[in-house]
């Protein structure tokens, strides 16, 4: 679970740096061009937190499903990660190219809802810790 709580704050940190590069564009006044290293370095942090997130809450819900769920638990797994790529496609898809000043408030939102998840992780990393305790692959 703590590898989750990380692969959530590598996430937010990605969306935190183009908050940044958001910013000196709109600074700019929409005429300044930034360098894509922003964007490259975004994208390095949302890969480790995704290499964190998938194979690690794949593997939590297989020890931990009773053995007649575990099927269903997994196609919940990936069903939530359709709707999570359902609602980025909705609220990408309604961004304005014409209005620049939504991207910084769209990045700052989405940063700071990851960091939320990431402290809700972390707070149950304990708990989460004692039901996995002795639990190996295949023994429910």
């Amino acid at each position: 679970m703590a590898k989750f709580a990380w692969g959530l704050f590598f996430a937010g940190l990605g969306f935190l740096v183009m908050l940044f590069a958001a910013n000196i564009v709109i600074e700019g006044g929409g005429n300044v061009r930034v360098s894509p290293w922003w964007l490259v370095f975004s994208y390095f942090l949302q890969t480790i937190g995704e290499l964190s997130l998938s194979p690690v809450g794949l593997s939590s819900m297989t020890k931990l499903a009773p053995f007649k769920f575990k099927g269903q638990m997994m196609g919940v797994w990936f069903m939530a990660a359709a709707l999570g790529n359902l609602i980025a496609g909705l609220v990408g898809g309604n961004v304005d190219p014409e209005k620049l000043e939504q991207m910084p408030i769209l990045f700052r939102q989405t940063s700071m809802f990851l960091f939320i998840a990431t402290v809700v992780c972390a707070l149950l990393v304990i708990p989460v810790g004692k039901m996995m305790k002795g639990v190996r692959a295949g023994d429910r």
